[in-house]
């Protein structure tokens, strides 16, 4: 084992273990603790291990199908959870705003991409202020007081009119009920 140390050593391709290989080549260590006192081989500057065209033709598939090459390549967007309630309020504005007219949502796209608006030093006074600024698009909502006022004002509503219903049925009920007891039972065949 030692002569093909020696070998592989001159041929600069047997990585010393007191050397980070990850800050010269470019690469992540491989080096695990377990093996941190042994050295091992790792080929710097050896050519990548050749691929078979079936391995190679699935490597471009699935390049091909985590960006969108119609739209400049635009890449598969991060389902977080905090993108995920930000792209369910996307979807539901109509509700946010109904005078709002927008183009109905066909399903859930998995592109998608997060950016930043950036403050335009003209405009001063019609931005928002970095303390005010939120997190994601639900905290932006949650910390508006006038869309809260107005979610209230709808869930009163919406809970009123669930109350009548269920008065309603109730009362129906009680009328049903109060006409069974008032009819005479006749007795057939004596």
């Amino acid at each position: 084992m030692g002569c093909e140390n020696r070998i592989w050593s001159r041929l600069g391709m047997l990585n010393d273990p007191k050397k980070n290989v990850s800050s010269t080549v470019g690469l992540p260590s491989l080096e695990t603790p377990s093996t941190l006192g042994e050295t091992s081989l790792y080929y710097a500057n050896s050519v990548a291990p050749m691929q078979s065209k079936r391995a190679i033709k699935r490597e471009r598939r699935a390049q091909k199908k985590s960006k969108l090459s119609n739209w400049f390549d635009l890449p598969r967007g991060d389902f977080s959870r905090e993108n995920q309630e930000d792209l369910e309020i996307i979807a539901k504005r109509q509700i946010l705003v109904p005078a709002l007219h927008t183009r109905k949502e066909d399903g859930r796209k998995p592109y998608f991409q997060v950016g930043t608006v950036v403050d335009d030093p003209g405009s001063f006074y019609d931005r928002i202020p970095r303390k005010q600024r939120k997190k994601n698009l639900v905290d932006e909502l949650l910390a508006n007081a006038e869309y809260m006022r107005k979610q209230r004002r709808q869930y009163a509503a919406l809970q009123k009119e669930r109350q009548e219903k269920r008065a309603s049925i109730h009362r129906k009920k009680k009328q049903q009920l109060k006409k069974a007891r008032n009819m005479k039972t006749v007795k057939v065949g004596e």
